[in-house]
């Protein structure tokens, strides 16, 4: 089973369509009071940035649409910038903040149209890079490098990346075909191997520092478990549907 669009084209011009009808449908009713997907989020997402200090630190947020983790993190940095090449998602996504955020944290996030493969900005801009469930509507697989190359090339020495994708090896997968069989809006979606995904970081020049998806977060349940039986459950955390790593960019010598 191939996950790649045949027409590269067309798939751009898909999930262009799918984020701007979603980005219209999410001003009144988006992920944002959703339990379940806030639960999945922290899980995966936010779980990977745990030992990331972010207090006063640039991050850029590559591939924005509803701002869950703008208004989630903007107490804590210095300057968020987030990115994402459909206009529709960035009046979206400043709309809410502007309209659900203090304005001390408002003030802290930029949101710009930028396309992921050609960043604007100077290397070494960024003292963290995320990109949470982005990457995968990327169609093509060296355009999706690109965005990656992109990520590592604005991160600083000895910052950090946290990128999180969909898990083929996962039962996602089953949802992935449905999604692409009876909705309008699902756009394009690729998706991933977990050691695909950690090639495709150690290849940016990045090290990987954690691998993760729900299960890590699951497996801390109950909360007093002998470490060798949290070791023994630790492979499944590779069938998670959302899987995701975080990686080192090196100290200039």
């Amino acid at each position: 089973m191939t996950f790649e669009a045949r027409d590269l084209t067309k798939a751009r011009a898909e999930v262009h369509t799918a984020y701007s009808r979603n980005a219209a449908r999410v001003l009144t009713r988006g992920f944002r009071d959703n339990p379940t997907y806030l639960a999945t989020k922290a899980l995966v997402d936010w779980d990977l940035l745990e030992d990331v200090d972010l207090q006063g630190k640039d991050v850029l947020n590559v591939g924005c649409f509803e701002p869950i983790d703008e208004m989630h993190f903007a107490r804590r940095v210095r300057r968020w910038t987030a990115i994402d090449v459909n206009p529709d998602a960035i009046a979206m996504a400043e709309r809410i903040a502007t309209e659900e955020l203090p304005p001390s944290q408002r003030a802290r996030l930029d949101f710009r149209v930028e396309e992921a493969t050609r960043l604007s900005f100077p290397d070494g801009s960024f003292d963290v890079v995320v990109s949470f469930s982005t990457i995968e509507h990327i169609p093509g697989a060296e355009s999706r490098m690109a965005a990656l190359r992109e990520m590592a090339r604005v991160l600083r020495s000895g910052g950090h990346l946290a990128v999180t994708v969909p898990n083929r090896f996962s039962t996602f997968l089953f949802a992935h075909l449905r999604n692409l069989r009876r909705r309008n809006d699902y756009g394009y979606s690729y998706l991933y191997g977990p050691l695909e995904l950690k090639r495709a970081v150690r290849a940016c020049g990045l090290r990987i520092l954690r691998f993760s998806s729900e299960w890590h977060g699951l497996l801390a349940l109950p909360s007093f478990m002998p470490r060798p039986f949290k070791d023994l459950l630790f492979p499944l955390v590779y069938l998670g549907e959302r899987i995701g790593c975080l990686a080192g960019k090196p100290e200039a010598p």
